[in-house]
């Protein structure tokens, strides 16, 4: 983006001239046009059940008391959407 935006700038020839400089000593290809890195990691499962707009199930995760057994209904549903979210079957 930094070489997007010098040349659109016009501001910053020389800052241009020393990146040119700077991509030319090393022996890598370089797509043409402009070119945005983004550095994806995985859902968390809570990420995962909002993007689903399972907002209560995701809810009920983050107040859940440890020292109470989760119903059985929504056991089996939390068990489904995480064999999803790791991209097998219910």
């Amino acid at each position: 983006m930094l070489l997007g935006f010098s040349i659109e700038d016009r501001k910053n020839t020389s800052l241009f001239s020393r990146l040119d400089f700077a991509l030319a000593t090393h022996e890598f290809s370089m797509p043409v046009g402009r070119v945005g890195y983004m550095y994806l990691e995985p859902l968390s499962f809570e990420e995962f059940l909002e993007a689903l707009d399972k907002c209560e199930l995701r809810n009920y995760l983050k107040a859940y008391n440890w020292s109470i057994k989760i119903p059985s209904v929504i056991h089996s549903q939390l068990i489904c959407l995480k064999n999803i979210s790791l991209s097998e079957e219910c």
